[in-house]
């Protein structure tokens, strides 16, 4: 990975530039400062004191080795979409029921074991790294990080809240217009999230002590036919957040096994992260990344409307981050 010096950052260290401007963390330095060649200028390694000039190229090795494969994934060859890709991040828009890690009931079924074989096709050493998880039954866009660089950016954006996803929600019930209304107003559910009872599963929102801050904001963008269908974003990333803060205000996710009706309308809670906002890798440039929700999310629509989901949504602005309307 290379890095040409502009006057902008002429006269600082490596390890500043490094920190501050491609927001590397300390252990991946410290990786790097280990690895034979790990940081190198103009093609001759140096240390982390180096002074940059003006026009220098900084590189740093950043690729996986077979030390760092995970060893425990076993690769599978189960079609995946990738919305998007490049020398540091991988996209994928995982399908319903597949979980994203392998457990110990699923070995071999998972986005992991799926992205592991394409990696062992491309004869490249796997190391999963997703950022966040959704559940099995969530479909939607997973973020995943190609090296312990871009995982240390991305790990740092997301505590900056630089990194925003969309999730496009059916929930059970008509929202009230007059009070969810449809002409852009932003909503919030602020609730703090706990385990359940002693399971290790389920949640609920609770004002004990131990419970864990958690905001999600949303937008309506239908309510008709018995139900509603809204724009949301979670500010926090608790499990199982959107589906417990919906269930709380009384308009649970469609077929939601643990916290709603479970009327059996689908086969799977109606819940897919649809648009994902962030910068591209080490640097200030914005991405906007796609995709388009699954069959049955839209067989149920068209059953319970009579519409298309996409004439729907027509015009709505996914790109929005709702959290600075």
């Amino acid at each position: 990975m290379d890095f040409t010096i502009g006057a902008e950052h002429e006269g600082k260290t490596v390890l500043c530039y490094l920190k501050n401007t491609v927001k590397i963390s300390s252990g991946a330095i410290s990786r790097l400062k280990r690895t034979d060649m790990g940081i190198t200028v103009n093609n001759s390694h140096v240390t982390v004191r180096y002074i940059l000039k003006l026009g220098d190229v900084l590189s740093i090795r950043i690729d996986d080795t077979k030390e760092d494969a995970s060893e425990n994934i076993i690769p599978a060859d189960i079609p995946v979409d990738i919305v998007y890709e490049d020398e540091h991040i991988l996209v994928a828009n995982k399908p319903p029921f597949m979980p994203t890690h392998p457990s110990h009931k699923h070995f071999s079924d998972t986005l992991g074991n799926a992205i592991a074989h394409i990696y062992l096709e491309r004869g490249l050493p796997f190391v999963f790294r997703p950022l966040g998880r959704l559940d099995a039954n969530t479909s939607g866009l997973v973020l995943m990080s190609k090296s312990r660089a871009a995982a240390s950016f991305y790990f740092s954006e997301a505590q900056k809240d630089r990194i925003t996803k969309h999730y496009i929600a059916i929930l059970d019930g008509e929202m009230d217009l007059p009070t969810f209304d449809v002409d852009g107003k932003i909503h919030t559910v602020n609730k703090a999230i706990k385990r359940e009872g002693g399971s290790i599963i389920t949640r609920t929102v609770s004002s004990d002590d131990d419970a864990l801050p958690a905001k999600t904001l949303f937008r309506l963008i239908y309510s008709g036919c018995g139900i509603s269908i809204v724009d949301a974003s979670p500010i926090t990333g608790r499990t199982h957040q959107l589906r417990v803060h919906f269930s709380s205000i009384g308009f649970p996710i469609v077929n939601d096994c643990f916290y709603g009706n479970n009327k059996s309308e689908s086969d799977r809670h109606l819940l897919h992260a649809i648009a994902l906002h962030l910068n591209a890798p080490f640097s200030e440039k914005k991405m906007l990344l796609y995709a388009d929700p699954p069959a049955d999310i839209l067989d149920f629509v068209r059953r319970k409307t009579g519409m298309e989901l996409k004439d729907i949504i027509d015009g709505y602005d996914f790109s929005q981050n709702l959290s600075e309307l």
